[in-house]
């Protein structure tokens, strides 16, 4: 407890200089914002190229488009092949890396702050004047057809997959930043190329820089490589992102792969990632996992693991999960023993040998499992490139360079009260939906149990 403590002070002091200062925000001539931050920290600097909009500015045949098209912005551009940019790799040590997501998408450079006046170019001219050539596109495709083959060969990837697909039907997200088998011929070059042309609108692009060198020496690079980007003239979409329908019928798949044991989910709806009740939910997930283990795993035995995530997305999900089950008799009212624990306020110290639970309440063990909470949340952010993703993702999510910090500082005010009724009320509810990969010979059994 006294290491646990020490590092949690250790982590708040270096997140109070990280996060301290306000952004300074720059305009360049088209209107591109610039946001940056001063960093004190260390000398590794970090500048992103972000463009919003993400999946509403592409269909569902699509998925994966604007995925492919970013991966392409880092292996070469007119001014700067290949070859140039493993060289400078090579001689810097800075990277490139492409993010997408469902709001938006961003490249990234990360970079010793002396190299940033022979990298930051590299960055933006691979942005506004990618080069697709055969061999990368080729290595792309390759990668594409893998990871969709990987999917399906996968109980797991599979069953998420296609559980996707009916949780998001008829939504906004049923488009996926990620190639699906639905889309996968459809990356091609001239549609890598189409779709940049319509990215390169100065009304969806900004700018992220945490970095030691003064904006005076930045700001001119970027002026002359993204200040001559136009404004579009057609309108915008809206991005405006409706909830989305949880219950439905059970979900059974098969595959030759879960013989001899099978894959168990309960999807329910969870607060947004904007929404005041998403940092409580984040601690009541900390405190449930603990009680699911001792309940399914270390009473029951019926699964390697048990636990519970979410998507972490606007139109959230949230997931009870039993990795190879090899027993689902009983499976629902076994995980509604362990959420009615949580519920009651309770979570299990341990289980004794005759299988009796030691509990204790919330309240007496919740300092533990907030600090435990800040320890994962800030230590996401502590490097200017985890900095300038926080950035990134605030602006994509809230609008403002700052909204998702002043949610994350929250945590230290999340009371257990405010924890138990979050749980009571997304965790406990009948609206769920339950899906499961499964052996083929054990198909219609799971269907009856899950009915």
């Amino acid at each position: 407890m006294k290491k646990l403590l020490a590092s949690l002070i250790v982590l708040s002091i270096f997140a109070a200089v990280l996060f301290a200062g306000d952004f300074a925000e720059y305009k360049l001539s088209n209107g591109i914002p610039v946001y940056a931050k001063k960093n004190t920290v260390n000398h590794i600097d970090s500048v992103c190229v972000v463009v919003k909009g993400g999946v509403h500015y592409y269909d569902k045949e699509y998925s994966g488009l604007e995925n492919g098209l970013f991966k392409m912005m880092v292996k070469g551009s007119v001014r700067y092949s290949f070859e140039d940019l493993k060289d400078l790799k090579y001689e810097t040590g800075c990277s490139l890396k492409a993010v997408t997501g469902f709001e938006g998408s961003w490249l990234s450079l990360t970079t010793i702050d002396e190299y940033l006046p022979e990298t930051l170019p590299v960055l933006l001219n691979g942005f506004t004047n990618p080069v697709y050539t055969e061999s990368e596109f080729n290595k792309l495709t390759t990668e594409n057809g893998e990871r969709i083959q990987s999917m399906l060969n996968e109980p797991v990837d599979m069953a998420n997959y296609y559980a996707r697909q009916l949780i998001f039907q008829n939504h906004e997200y049923a488009t996926s930043p990620g190639v699906t088998p639905e889309s996968v011929n459809n990356i091609t070059i001239p549609a890598m190329k189409n779709h940049h042309a319509k990215i390169m609108d100065a009304r969806r692009i900004y700018v992220v820089a945490i970095t030691n060198n003064d904006i005076s020496e930045y700001l001119p690079v970027l002026e002359k490589e993204l200040g001559k980007i136009k404004a579009g003239s057609w309108p915008l979409k809206d991005e405006t992102v409706a909830p989305v329908s949880i219950k439905k019928r059970p979900l059974v798949l098969t595959h030759g792969a879960a013989q001899g044991t099978g894959y168990f989910y309960r999807a329910f709806a969870a607060p947004s990632v904007t929404s005041d009740e998403y940092i409580p939910f984040l601690v009541a997930r900390k405190i449930y996992d603990q009680t699911m283990h001792n309940v399914l795993r270390a009473k029951y035995g019926m699964c390697y693991v048990a636990g519970n995530t979410d998507f972490g997305i606007v139109p959230n999900i949230g997931f009870e999960i039993l990795y190879r089950c090899n027993d689902p008799t009983d499976i629902k009212a076994r995980v509604a023993e362990a959420r009615n624990i949580t519920a009651e306020g309770k979570y299990i110290l341990d289980v004794d040998k005759n299988g009796d639970y030691v509990l204790a309440d919330i309240e007496a063990g919740f300092e533990g499992f907030r600090n435990t909470q800040i320890n994962a949340l800030y230590g996401n952010y502590m490097t200017a490139t985890g900095m300038a993703g926080l950035i990134n993702e605030s602006i994509l999510m809230f609008g403002n360079p700052d909204g998702l910090e002043n949610q994350l500082n929250q945590i230290s005010k999340v009371t257990a009260e405010q924890v138990n009724q979050v749980f009571n009320k997304y965790f406990v509810t009948d609206q769920e939906f339950w899906f499961a990969c499964v052996a083929p010979e054990c198909e219609e059994e799971t269907e009856a149990i899950l009915r």
